[in-house]
């Protein structure tokens, strides 16, 4: 399994979750190589093994569908998610997937009806098929240029399972994409997600982690 971290652009707070997150991620499992997917221009993020990087000429959303259509087992993260447990495991399940996504877990934060088709937040999606992707971004290219740039990749994911056209597993929120509901709500969760105004928790949850490594 790899790992891919997809951020582009030099904003410090942005730098330093991103950063945090792949520290924490080589961390728990130091034996998966942790890859900045980027652009030409972007800094590589401290704690990446490499940037995999790609000229950018398309809509940020359709360049991150682009990105994700590399070959292979991967867990592909947004910058703002804790990795605390090693969870390889997932591409050992006895039934076979194109992808695997999490459930959305009840006060999550996504409310209204921008989000009635989005039952999965697609900040920690398990991947083995490029050809799943590569249909992502022909049904993104439909839409208009606002969703092409924010938020139209999930919606175009969230529909294509709906299609039942890939082979799609479901893990639960609960321990695969948890949002936090304060400091330190780990929930016991593989995979910790900090989405939001949770962001500041995930600079301090991942200092304490690795200064806790480190003594």
């Amino acid at each position: 399994m790899q790992l891919g971290i997809f951020h582009i652009g030099t904003r410090d707070d942005r730098n330093q979750i991103g950063s945090l997150a792949a520290k924490v991620a080589k961390h728990t499992m130091p034996n998966v190589e942790v890859c900045h997917l980027t652009d030409t221009d972007t800094p590589m993020l401290e704690g990446a093994d490499r940037a995999i990087r790609m000229e950018r000429n398309v809509p940020m959303a359709v360049f991150r569908m682009q990105h994700h259509q590399a070959e292979g087992d991967w867990l592909f993260i947004d910058t703002d998610v804790l990795i605390h447990q090693d969870v390889q495991d997932v591409f050992e399940n006895d039934d076979p997937f194109d992808i695997a996504i999490a459930s959305r877990v009840k006060g999550d934060g996504a409310h209204g009806p921008a989000f009635v088709e989005m039952p999965h937040n697609m900040g920690v999606v398990f991947s083995r098929s490029p050809v799943f992707w590569k249909a992502v971004e022909a049904e993104l290219l439909t839409y208009d240029r606002q969703k092409q740039e924010w938020m139209g990749d999930q919606l175009a994911v969230c529909r294509l399972i709906k299609r039942n056209e890939f082979r799609c597993l479901v893990v639960p929120g609960e321990k695969y994409n948890f949002p936090p509901f304060r400091p330190y709500d780990t929930n016991n969760a593989s995979i910790v997600h900090y989405k939001g105004p949770r962001k500041p928790w995930l600079v301090e949850h991942a200092t304490y982690l690795l200064n806790m490594e480190a003594a």
